[in-house]
């Protein structure tokens, strides 16, 4: 309960306390993501060591014009993607692939590219 004028001016300037239209006060705590004790930093992606043909998937989307902004995205990166229509269920999809790369050395250098780019992608195993 508060007091005084002084400890009820000094509540409410606080970022977290609130007045209910009712004139009720309210504490709360603001918790920030990037503050979070949990929150640790994201692993660098393991090399892939398989021979193979693979894609990376930078997305799949109900909208042509989100993967066309994704597709430019990767190009401003200097990165050549393109966009495959399917069709699942019904529903029409996007995606926004890059490939086939058959050296492991060129994709886990793109992987590692991407990643530093804030770009997630899907690693897909193409044929035998």
């Amino acid at each position: 309960m508060v007091k005084n004028v002084t400890e009820l001016t000094k509540l409410l300037s606080s970022p977290t306390i609130a007045v209910t239209d009712t004139g009720c006060v309210t504490k709360f705590e603001v918790v920030i993501p990037e503050q979070e004790r949990d929150v640790v930093a994201d692993t660098p992606a393991t090399p892939l060591e398989r021979p193979g043909s693979y894609v990376l998937q930078a997305g799949s989307f109900r909208n042509y014009a989100d993967a066309d902004r994704m597709q430019a995205t990767l190009a401003i990166q200097g990165i050549e993607s393109n966009v495959q229509k399917v069709t699942i269920d019904d529903d029409s999809w996007h995606r926004v692939r890059i490939g086939p790369i058959h050296n492991l050395g060129e994709l886990n250098r793109l992987r590692t590219r991407l990643r530093e780019a804030s770009v997630d992608v899907l690693v897909i195993r193409v044929g035998e």
